[in-house]
């Protein structure tokens, strides 16, 4: 059985429904169950009791629930994490499986408790991890970008395979909704989908607002998230005269794709949320991530003009730009009905193409490589004293 753990977020969020799509798709398909180690209060938990998706629940904290762990089991790592220590003693297999390159390459910097270890030595351990990974066949990424973090930091070329974040398949059904009033002189209904606990997911509406008020027109934003401290921290201060933000607190699943089919005209998303509005058909732009400030002159682009199911990339003021749309030409395509159905069509069709829960699975079956997580902690300090 696939095992997934540290699953411990209250509120929905990227991770917990990918976990979710693959126990739902594993069952129905391969009549197979998998294991979690989490919170039971945590919200993933909640989900799969209340939909009763047949799956092994263990608290992460009970030392004594990883005897249930076997030599057949797959331990599927996101990222390095402090209770990993805690699988030292099964002899599962395991697979890293990342979507964020820095959670690889800074692997022994996350969660050292108490290590003390100089910059260099922890790159070294990294490198060497990385590498024996790679020798392995036991690394996956989620996408190019990742792939090419990794190939920039072991300053090489890796043939590592890529297996994408998955979305439930339904129809397009963005054009069901009448968008007469795009045209008309009232507000443009944009949406954004974004946990409100982190300011990297946060800091891309300072840019969008900013090219927002250049444009002559008057836009309502409205947020998907599960809580608004932080963005009306970091976003009133900078809200334009033509912006109104709105909350919708708690949506996820069907609630949300419906929710979005009604209120929005234009979504920007990264990761997962990104794949949420374009599978009913909104026309998605794929923003970027940032701990501070865009580059001057950063462009947008839809999502399906991406590369290697590269769902947002981290970037900065010095991150060299890419070709793209300005935010006038983004508004300007979709006042049009022409260009509007064009891009819906285009990023719903990629993906169904590209991110179906079908193909991730069969690419996950299809792995072979693996290590154990006796060889995974050789090169993690955290794990070296403690039993």
């Amino acid at each position: 059985m696939y095992i997934f753990t540290n699953v411990v977020y209250p509120n929905p969020n990227g991770g917990d429904n990918l976990i979710y799509l693959l126990a739902k798709y594993l069952l129905e398909a391969y009549h197979e169950k998998i294991v979690i180690f989490g919170d039971a209060n945590s919200y993933l938990i909640k989900r799969m009791t209340d939909e009763r998706i047949d799956y092994c629940f263990y608290d992460m904290n009970d030392d004594s629930a990883y005897d249930n762990v076997s030599k057949g089991d797959i331990l599927v790592l996101f990222d390095n994490y402090h209770g990993l220590r805690k699988f030292k003693k099964t002899s599962c297999r395991v697979v890293t499986w990342c979507i964020l390159a820095p959670q690889l390459i800074n692997w022994n910097i996350f969660n050292d408790y108490g290590i003390f270890m100089g910059k260099q030595m922890k790159r070294l351990l990294n490198k060497r991890l990385l590498g024996y990974l790679y020798k392995k066949k036991s690394i996956i990424c989620m996408c190019g970008d990742t792939r090419l973090h990794v190939e920039r930091f072991l300053n090489r070329k890796l043939a590592i395979d890529l297996v994408p974040i998955p979305i439930e398949y339904v129809r397009n059904r963005y054009n069901d909704i009448d968008r007469a009033s795009v045209y008309a002189s009232k507000s443009i209904q944009l949406s954004y989908i974004g946990r409100g606990d982190v300011y990297w997911k946060i800091n891309p509406l300072k840019k969008i607002l900013s090219d927002l008020a250049s444009v002559d027109r008057n836009f309502v934003l409205n947020i998907y998230t599960s809580e608004t401290g932080l963005y009306d921290e970091v976003l009133l201060p900078l809200l334009p005269s033509n912006v109104q933000i709105k909350y919708f607190l708690g949506y996820s699943g069907l609630r949300l794709r419906e929710s979005l089919c009604e209120v929005s005209d234009l979504n920007f998303s990264m990761g997962m949320s990104a794949l949420e509005s374009a599978i009913v058909g909104i026309p998605t732009i794929l923003i970027d991530a940032t701990d501070s400030d865009f580059p001057e002159g950063y462009r947008y682009r839809w999502l399906f003009e991406t590369i290697d199911y590269t769902l947002g990339c981290f970037v900065g003021p010095q991150t060299p730009l890419n070709c793209g749309h300005n935010m006038q030409l983004v508004i300007d395509s979709i006042v049009s009905n022409e260009e509007r159905f064009r891009i819906s069509s285009e990023c719903w069709a990629y993906v169904v193409k590209n991110h179906s829960v079908k193909n991730t699975v069969e690419k996950l079956k299809s792995h072979n490589g693996y290590v154990s997580v006796k060889e995974i902690a050789r090169y993690t300090p955290n794990m070296w004293f403690k039993k």
